[in-house]
């Protein structure tokens, strides 16, 4: 699983370089790859499998947002894995994210896109 977010880190970061990915956008990005360099969380990383359950959530959240605002070809070009892993880890972020009771989805986009809005 560590291999997994250290890649995952890496293509977040060239994405977030990627000169056509919007200003607002990029602070998602690098709030992501914050969250997931930060040596302490929600729950250890130490803890064998929930360890990595907080860092997974926060994840599927913010690839839905990515996955549904940046053009996909954009989103293809930095990806580290396979077209078809693409596919896979779009579903699973589609449904990690349905997972998360609506109103905290509700509130956290309304600030992106009231920010995306006035950017």
């Amino acid at each position: 699983m560590p291999r997994f977010f250290s890649k995952l880190q890496d293509f977040i970061a060239a994405l977030a370089a990627d000169p056509r990915i919007p200003g607002r956008d990029k602070a998602v990005l690098a709030g992501l790859c914050a969250y997931l360099a930060m040596p302490f969380d929600l729950i250890p990383d130490f803890i064998p499998v929930v360890g990595y359950m907080d860092d997974a959530v926060v994840a599927a959240l913010v690839l839905d947002y990515v996955f549904n605002v940046i053009p996909e070809p954009v989103i293809l070009e930095h990806f580290p894995w396979p077209e078809g892993r693409y596919r896979a880890i779009k579903r699973w972020t589609r449904l990690v994210s349905w997972l998360i009771p609506n109103f905290v989805r509700k509130r956290l986009w309304k600030q992106v896109h009231r920010a995306r809005e006035s950017g």
